[in-house]
């Protein structure tokens, strides 16, 4: 794997003394596509092989729109793919203030429905979402939290809006008699199809 020199992910240690990572942005054109190469080369480098490990696969895990781009492509083809993936991978709740959380779907013991338990693998793991592909169980800087909250923030919301449309298209409703599509404004993801095309720039402003 190539080093990405628009984005750098290296180890540093703490206040406290945890080893963790920090990075730092070198080009006004990095994308969210350069940091997550970017991550992927740092665990590369410096962190053991999580292959076999599960520990991480038991927690929430937000989906954005351009993971359901993803995730589409290990779906029978759809005329409404975020309403096929969601379908098959996800949940959503929405509480009585039309605020929508859409996550990867866990099992009654808490594990994603994505994970071979008896194997401890991802069957989705070249599809994984933004929040499986950016984290490691290891210490992260408060840029990177920063970074991968806004993104999520964003994604998810975007998610709203994607399924909103398919919806005035068609697909059965699942959002849009839930919500205000007025609180789900345009963001950085929106018409975004890859990571490739969203500016970490325009993510930070």
């Amino acid at each position: 794997m190539d080093k990405n020199d628009n984005v750098l992910v290296f180890p540093v240690t703490f206040k406290n003394g945890q080893i963790g990572c920090q990075m730092n942005i070198n080009n006004d054109q990095a994308t969210v596509a350069d940091f997550l190469s970017a991550m992927d080369y740092f665990a590369t480098i410096y962190l053991a092989d999580c292959r076999g490990c599960d520990g991480c696969c038991h927690e929430r895990a937000p989906l954005t729109s351009i993971d359901i781009s993803e995730l589409a492509q290990i779906v029978p083809s759809s005329d409404y793919p975020a309403h096929q993936v969601i379908n098959s991978f996800g949940d959503i709740y929405i509480d009585d203030k039309g605020i929508v959380d859409i996550t990867l779907r866990r099992e009654n013991n808490g594990a994603c429905n994505l994970l071979c338990q008896n194997k401890k693998y991802c069957f989705a793991h070249n599809q994984r979402p933004f929040v499986c592909h950016s984290h490691f169980c290891i210490a992260r800087s408060n840029e990177i939290e920063q970074l991968r909250q806004i993104i999520v923030n964003h994604g998810e919301n975007e998610l709203v809006r994607l399924l909103a449309a398919e919806e005035a298209k068609g697909a059965p409703m699942i959002v849009s008699n839930k919500i205000n599509i007025a609180d789900y404004p345009s963001s950085p993801l929106s018409r975004a199809k890859s990571w490739h095309e969203v500016l970490l720039s325009d993510i930070l402003l």
